[in-house]
């Protein structure tokens, strides 16, 4: 009977603990077989993590990494933060792993920071718990987990700091960033500070010292932890590819078609999944709230209560991601700072996510519901964000079953067993390669120089050599010739004939390779990896090397050398 009171008294902390240890179950006993998101990460930045770890560049300076023909290390990812700490450490498989937990600890340990933070008394820590775990567990933008699952906590701190001024405030802040990135956080976080304090300054007639304090330690902290890519900016005279992207700008009704959609269903970089169930309680709560105030005349409470601000925060970050591909905007931000010229500001929907589950979990403190009703709003918010459809939702597809949704597995889709077979079998020794109907990231993971990647930051000159290579299949391909000019992140071997996705199953079996082979030798590329027939190989003047199969791959490889 304790144990039972025990459970009821503690509900949060127990569905946090029990999904902790079977999650944690179901990994040890699937290994590598387990789904993770493949856009942005199994494609992108775990390879860039594992080439970081087998070449030893996390500390090193003006090195080349052995992908896009050689790409400055100094455009990559920070050495100081904790997440690139975590990938230094450990293999890149349990990195991901220990990563994943780290952000679902962190967002737990921030809600329940914030709550006592607001509230000052740990009444409702149930409600700061389950909100904790459920933002926790969001589909967000995999490179940075924790700068998501650390703004519970900042916003705690940059309360207390403005409440009752203490310098561990201060110290802490300057820390801060190790936590966070500037380009997808700082430069916001800076900027909604730097409204408050002017906003603050103006009503209270009175300069906000302490926010200023509280702005210039972040900085500097950004500054410090972010050194490599001042670096680039202030003193790299290459333009990135940036320079070269023509932007597809949009007119007033799409954009406002965005923001609306922004509002209701979010966007996949910071899955938000509050349309089911948060969504309707905030409208439900927000129409509730005003219509008491303004029946009983209380317009300053309209105006003052935090719940309303958060609403007009979050109508801001929507309207501002509407906006950002706006010509006339775009332009007077080139204008006025050149160097923020083809950034996105539409990352302020990144913010999205924290607000609404924020905005429920204040709801929930403030009304006086029964437990159970609570227990029951907070189990179907937590089962909605386990299985919603989302890019990035990596529960849902390990509940279903990857192979019904058609889904590679971690260990499939590197399928490093094979290729290592492949590489000793043909003498491998650091030669630029590339890929053909995969995506590049699976052998540069492997340990295969790469002449091809995804990257979206890397030089423009780099990206022109890069097109003379696949010109002759942007002459026939008006599809992938607009994605990689308007863009150029992904500087892939294309084809219209055959996809580079992750399929299980690839048709047709076979296919033109569509390249300049004058330029390929021309860029030291000796080796071609495929997963189908190059049927013009000959014409390439490529040899076949040999048709590899392994046990547990989805893969058949298909090696041609130059």
């Amino acid at each position: 009977m304790k144990v039972k009171n025990k459970i009821i008294d503690n509900w949060a902390m127990f569905i946090a603990a029990l999904f902790i240890v079977i999650t944690m179950i179901y990994i040890v006993i699937k290994g590598d077989g387990i789904y993770l998101q493949i856009h942005d990460y199994l494609d992108g930045y775990a390879a860039v993590f594992k080439m970081f770890k087998d070449n030893r560049s996390f500390w090193t300076f003006g090195t080349e990494l052995p992908f896009l023909g050689g790409v400055d290390r100094d455009l990559m990812l920070s050495d100081l933060k904790v997440y690139s700490w975590i990938h230094m450490i450990f293999p890149t498989f349990p990195a991901i792993v220990i990563g994943w937990y780290l952000k679902i600890l962190m967002s737990i340990a921030g809600f329940v920071f914030l709550g006592k933070t607001i509230y000052g008394h740990a009444k409702d820590i149930n409600i700061f718990i389950i909100c904790g775990l459920i933002y926790g567990i969001l589909p967000t933008y995999p490179p940075t987990p924790l700068g998501f699952a650390s703004l519970p906590f900042l916003l705690a701190v940059l309360i207390r700091s403005h409440r009752n001024f203490e310098w561990k405030y201060i110290l802490v802040l300057l820390v801060y960033p190790i936590f966070s990135d500037l380009s997808f956080f700082g430069i916001f976080i800076c900027g909604y500070l730097s409204i408050f304090l002017v906003a603050y300054s103006i009503s209270a007639r009175k300069i906000a010292w302490r926010s200023i304090l509280a702005l210039i330690a972040l900085s500097v902290g950004y500054i410090a932890t972010e050194w490599r890519l001042f670096y680039a900016i202030l003193f790299s005279n290459e333009d990135s590819l940036k320079a070269s992207g023509m932007i597809g700008y949009k007119g007033w009704g799409e954009a406002s078609k965005d923001i609306l959609d922004a509002f209701f269903f979010g966007q996949y970089h910071s899955g938000s999944q509050h349309t089911v169930i948060i969504l309707p309680i905030c409208f439900i709560y927000f129409i509730y709230m005003n219509r008491n105030y303004i029946k009983g005349r209380s317009w300053k409470k309209v105006c003052l209560d935090p719940f309303n601000w958060l609403m007009v925060w979050q109508g801001f970050n929507c309207m501002i991601y509407g906006l950002d591909n706006i010509k006339v905007i775009k332009d007077i931000i080139a204008l006025i700072f050149p160097p923020l010229k083809g950034f996105s500001f539409a990352r302020t929907l990144w913010f999205s996510p924290f607000i609404w589950y924020f905005a429920f979990m204040m709801i929930l403190c403030r009304l006086d519901l029964k437990k159970v009703v609570k227990f029951v709003l907070c189990s179907v918010a937590f089962i909605v964000a386990c299985l919603y459809p989302s890019t990035y939702n990596h529960i849902r597809p390990n509940c279903i079953g990857a192979k019904t949704l058609d889904h590679l597995s971690y260990g499939e889709f590197y399928s490093t067993d094979l290729f290592d077979k492949i590489k000793n079998d043909i003498g491998y020794s650091g030669e630029w390669s590339i890929a053909f109907g995969m995506h590049p990231s699976i052998i540069e993971y492997n340990g295969i120089a790469s002449l091809d990647g995804y990257m979206s930051y890397y030089p423009k000159k780099y990206k022109e050599k890069f097109r003379t290579l696949i010109e002759p299949e942007l002459k026939v391909d008006p599809v992938n010739r607009e994605y990689f000019d308007s863009w150029g992140g992904r500087a892939y071997i294309f084809s219209k004939d055959i996809t580079y996705a992750p399929d299980r199953d690839i048709e047709p079996k076979k296919a033109d390779m569509l390249i300049d082979p004058d330029v390929f030798c021309e860029m030291g590329g000796k080796y071609v990896f495929s997963r189908v027939e190059i049927l013009n190989a000959e014409i390439l003047g490529l040899n076949e090397r040999g048709v590899y199969r392994g046990k547990g791959s989805p893969y058949t490889i298909y090696v041609y050398e130059s």
